[in-house]
């Protein structure tokens, strides 16, 4: 919730509002609406697995080389 005020998403209104929190070890993502969270989920995938996704997506799509 903090995030979501922080970075000035309309948190009370009648809209949902989606935050992502990529973490080193964990993902955390919630749906914010009405001044409150309406889901909320916590994944262990985070860091240097969705780095590594990201590259192999890059890689196989694009046939470009990355490094780090």
């Amino acid at each position: 919730m903090a995030a979501a005020i922080g970075s000035g998403l309309p948190v009370h209104e009648a809209t949902g509002n989606m935050v992502v929190d990529i973490g080193g070890g964990t993902t955390e993502v919630a749906v914010i609406s009405l001044g409150g969270i309406v889901t909320a989920q916590s994944i262990r995938t985070a860091g240097d697995e969705l780095d590594n996704a990201i590259i192999q997506h890059i890689k196989k799509e694009y046939s470009l080389l990355l490094g780090e």
